[in-house]
């Protein structure tokens, strides 16, 4: 017996789009998947009080990642998410995962606060060395 995904795909009346659409969900679906095998991970590190982990990390991708988790959220509540991420460098030293964690959270709040529909802006400017950067 094939899988919904697979039989689902594999139907030819499919449109381009709606195939897109699987495929970008099935991305999430994966990614997150490991995001949360990822925190299981650091919560049994967390027992043990061992530091994370800092890897050099994109910012924009961990910014885009946590819009990803909650998108269909904010959608459903009527928030319109405007993101304009600079294309400066944004490698930072990091725990990817915990800074995920953290943007998902405040995103998850700015939704919940407001009352029927509204816009949250996500912005980044990469600056010179010399004066850092901003979110």
């Amino acid at each position: 017996m094939r899988s919904f995904p697979s039989r689902y795909l594999g139907n030819e009346l499919c449109s381009p789009e709606t195939l897109n659409s699987v495929k970008e969900n099935l991305d999430i679906i994966s990614s997150e998947a490991k995001r949360c095998g990822d925190i299981v991970k650091n919560l049994l590190a967390f027992a043990k009080k061992g530091p994370g982990e800092l890897t050099p990390e994109s910012l924009n991708t961990i910014i885009q990642n946590s819009i990803n988790v909650i998108a269909h959220s904010a959608a459903m509540k009527n928030v319109e998410i405007i993101k304009v991420l600079d294309e400066g460098d944004d490698v930072i030293q990091a725990d990817g995962n915990a800074m995920q964690q953290v943007f998902v959270a405040l995103f998850v709040n700015a939704v919940e606060a407001m009352p029927t529909a509204g816009r949250i802006q996500i912005s980044t400017d990469y600056r010179s060395e010399k004066t850092g950067f901003g979110l």
